[in-house]
């Protein structure tokens, strides 16, 4: 009787507390804090013809026209009666309806006739629908969903907002390649006071053991990370299936002994990522990775390079615009800031400090022309030379240059056939005469040269100086046919090398792709232009995705031109064309290509079409040239009159020259005086050319390359012949040479033997020795090279002296040199000059034997 009683009073009191509301007992919605939040009356919805199309904890989703907005809506029907929750709730639409976001649902209107309703705009579907249709699912679009669910959750996070119910159900899908999160607040403004809201699956422990007081931030971050599970398994599992989770109770046990969701199969490639997605759920809320840090994450494995959350976006816009304000308009207009006023990766530049808005950009004052080449081989005899003919003929200043078939590495000089001008050709191959990239390097450019990096035969590296150091990157990508580790492989080295230099240079990726980027723009607007060609393979999605994930922007795509001088490769039947060689630039150095385009008359006997590229540079010389590493003719010195006006000027000069107690000023005197007068009598000696491809072998050369464009069966004739002549040329050639070599053996004329051998040998010596760190990666820096040849001289001699026996010991009477210690005389420095031998380098003063000999007493 007592209990029964006190229920009743308890029932009652509780009633009383919290009456139920009728339609005309709601709180009018102008007496709280919700000015930009809408009102739409019930008028205003078509209800009679309303189509329920889903079911949630608060109540029911309705689909319906809305003729206030004129659009088709959806209506959130809230079935909770409780006075205390409707307050909570008016108060939370005011703040949420002033939420602008891209990845957030916005909140067109409430209604406040009984039952509550919220009015959102109407979607495709909910994300668990969506993926659930979805039978081969890309999975950079999965990953894309994840990385805008993160965004937008640092967006609420940034307002104080807690979803308390995020997951797959509550996320809706806008299109293919964009969601909005929705239902935000609603577990906690609607759900029981004494309970945090939630789903039973996504609830962290904290929330089910009850022993956090109020939602977290962590706990969105356990929500996110079964969410993620979701997406991966397109939501077609249950979150702990197996394991039939029928209570609180049970998905407690369960988490406390340490069960956590399976990895996807969607992800077995992204192992490290998977291990941050399962520390969301740890157990301790303070080391869970927070939505920045997730945010990243998946930043990093887009297909398209992302935009900064939302935040951080407003936070550098606001400072770009109080730098740029600080500027005169004249003056931002002409240091080109104003147009560019509206990139935020300009903006994130200067916030960073790479860019200074005060400062012009940098006009370069030539157009230098670049060309990337598939070149199918340069091993066969002659094709180095046909090819340096044709980049001389465009005027190519530097070709990259793929499919070299070389073995090793290094450089040699190549000369042009009918010209005295030479190419240098930098080459990266392996110990097969398999795939290879490499550089032709003009006789002006050869002086910019700061290093050459062979990577590996798919890859090299060539830095030039300039007022912007300028890094170009060769490639040879493995065709689509290949295994998918191997591509894997190669664009990992990649983006290795691409790390490798400074944000802050000018970095040209240029080669041979094997990829199709096609023309749909869709989702990579940053990355591919207007002009792209043809249909997007999976090369051309890895090439797309290393670009848009390193900010280049595929330079092909920018420049209009007909088809014909877009496709770089056609094939030798005729039936088949693409774009297969491309240009990659930094966006920020995006103006500096003026244009580029396919030059169909160039021709090496290859498939693939000259890729040229304009672009402006200011180059500088890397070293000055001495003029002591020139050499001269010295056998000048051997004619009698030549040799005896050397002696005269000689004389007349130290008649003049003052004496100096100081023995490095008169050395240094010395040799000046003996460099100028072997300067006048002596000229610099050119080096002797290799002329053997005759005339009528390049006229033949240049009757197949006319037929390529038009009669193929021609072509192939005359490839025939030039092959042919080139072989038979060479042979010739390599004769004549050995009749050299007999010659100047038989006549003991080393010199003339050894020049002859270097000459064939075409070899130069590199501009800079490459230097391999202990881990067998190329130095960069001239601090790394410096450090390298410390390390390595301490490693080699810094060892302690070896113990001997006392018996080996040698004593100190024999250490004594039997060496005189006199001043030589003059006879004996005749004597040495006499044994000096001819044709030796000079040493640091650049005095030879011969300018010693022939400068008589």
């Amino acid at each position: 009787m007592i209990f029964t009683i006190g229920f009743a009073f308890y029932y009652f009191r509780k009633k009383e507390r919290n009456p139920r509301l009728t339609s005309y007992e709601l709180t009018p919605l102008t007496t709280h804090n919700t000015e930009e939040l809408k009102s739409i009356p019930t008028s205003s919805l078509d209800w009679e013809n309303k189509k329920q199309i889903g079911r949630g904890k608060f109540g029911c989703v309705y689909r319906c026209f809305c003729n206030e907005l004129n659009e088709m809506v959806a209506v959130k029907e809230l079935t909770s009666n409780d006075r205390m929750a409707h307050e909570r709730f008016y108060q939370e639409m005011g703040i949420l309806s002033g939420l602008r976001h891209p990845y957030v649902t916005p909140i067109l209107g409430i209604n406040c006739a009984h039952p509550l309703k919220i009015i959102i705009p109407l979607r495709k579907s909910d994300l668990a629908t969506y993926l659930a249709m979805l039978e081969k699912p890309e999975r950079g679009n999965l990953i894309r969903f994840c990385f805008e669910i993160a965004d937008a959750m640092i967006y609420l996070h940034s307002k104080n907002i807690i979803h308390c119910d995020l997951k797959a159900n509550n996320i809706l899908v806008k299109d293919e390649f964009n969601i909005e999160v929705a239902d935000f607040g609603l577990a906690g403004i609607m759900g029981d006071t004494n309970r945090i809201g939630g789903t039973r699956t996504h609830c962290p422990l904290e929330y089910l053991t009850k022993s956090a007081k109020h939602p977290t931030k962590e706990g969105d971050v356990w929500s996110f990370g079964v969410t993620v599970w979701q997406i991966f398994t397109l939501c077609k599992e249950e979150p702990y299936g197996e394991q039939r989770i029928s209570s609180e109770f049970k998905m407690i046990e369960v988490l406390i002994n340490g069960t956590r969701l399976s990895k996807p199969i969607l992800f077995h490639d992204h192992s490290s990522l998977w291990s941050v997605i399962l520390n969301c759920f740890s157990e301790d809320p303070q080391m869970r990775p927070t939505f920045n840090h997730l945010y990243s994450k998946f930043a990093r494995m887009l297909p398209i390079y992302p935009s900064p959350p939302v935040e951080q976006f407003h936070q550098a816009e606001t400072a770009m615009d109080q730098s740029i304000d600080r500027i005169s308009k004249d003056k931002a207009t002409a240091s080109g800031v104003e147009p560019m006023r509206r990139c935020w990766r300009y903006r994130e530049s200067v916030r960073s400090g790479l860019l200074d808005p005060h400062k012009k950009l940098v006009t370069p004052k030539i157009k230098l022309k670049l060309a990337a080449w598939n070149v199918r081989t340069a091993y066969q005899v002659g094709q180095k030379e046909i090819i340096a003919r044709e980049l001389a003929r465009y005027g190519i200043s530097i070709a990259i240059l793929s499919e070299l078939h070389l073995t090793g590495t290094g450089n040699m000089r190549v000369e042009i056939p009918n010209s005295k001008d030479t190419i240098t050709l930098y080459y990266s191959g392996g110990d097969l005469h398999r795939a290879g990239v490499g550089f032709a390097v003009s006789k002006q450019v050869q002086k910019s040269i700061l290093s050459f990096q062979p990577i590996s035969n798919r890859i090299a590296t060539l830095t030039l100086a300039g007022t912007i150091k300028t890094h170009l990157i060769a490639v040879y990508s493995p065709t689509n046919t290949s295994e998918d580790k191997e591509k894997d492989d190669f664009y990992t080295e990649l983006q290795l090398v691409a790390d490798s230099f400074p944000k802050r240079d000018l970095i040209l990726i240029a080669g041979d792709f094997n990829a199709h980027v096609g023309s749909a723009r869709q989702g990579w607007e940053e990355v591919l232009g207007n002009y792209g060609t043809g249909n997007r393979n999976d090369n051309g999605l890895r090439l797309l995705s290393f670009a848009a994930f390193n900010d280049f922007v595929v330079g092909n795509t920018i420049f209009r031109h007909p088809k014909k001088h877009q496709i770089t490769w056609r094939d030798p039947s005729g039936k088949d064309a693409a774009t297969l060689d491309y240009f990659l630039i930094r966006n920020q150095f995006r103006t500096s290509i003026k244009d580029i385009r396919a030059m169909r008359g160039a021709d090496c006997n290859s498939d693939h079409y000259l890729l040229r590229a304009l672009l402006q540079l200011r180059l500088r010389k890397a070293k000055p040239k001495t003029m002591s590493n020139q050499k001269r003719d010295w056998s000048k010195l051997k004619i009698p009159v030549l040799k005896r006006q050397f002696e005269i000027s000689l004389a007349n000069r130290f008649k003049v020259l003052s004496e100096s107690n100081d023995v490095n000023e008169a050395t240094q005197h010395f040799a000046e005086i003996v460099t100028e007068c072997a300067k006048e009598i002596c000229p610099i000696q050119r080096r002797k050319t290799q002329i053997w491809i005759s005339e009528e072998t390049l006229e033949l050369v240049d009757k197949r390359r006319k037929a390529k464009l038009t009669n193929p069966e021609e072509y192939k004739r005359y490839n025939k012949q030039v092959r042919y002549h080139l072989k038979k040329e060479r042979a010739d050639y390599w004769e004549d040479v050995a009749k050299e070599l007999e010659v100047a053996a038989h006549k003991r004329e080393h010199q003339n033997l050894y020049s002859t051998v270097r000459r064939l040998g075409g070899r130069i010596r590199p501009v800079n020795d490459n230097i391999k760190k202990e881990d067998g990666t190329f130095v960069r820096s001239d601090e790394e090279r410096l450090s390298r040849w410390k390390d390595y001289f301490q490693g080699l001699l810094n060892h302690s002296p070896p113990q001997m026996p006392a018996d080996e010991l040698t004593s100190p009477e024999s250490l004594v040199s039997s060496i005189p210690e006199d001043e030589p005389s003059i006879a004996e420095v005749k004597l040495a000059l006499k044994t000096l031998k001819n044709g030796k380098a000079a040493g640091i003063d650049g005095l030879t034997a011969e300018m010693l000999k022939a400068g008589g007493d």
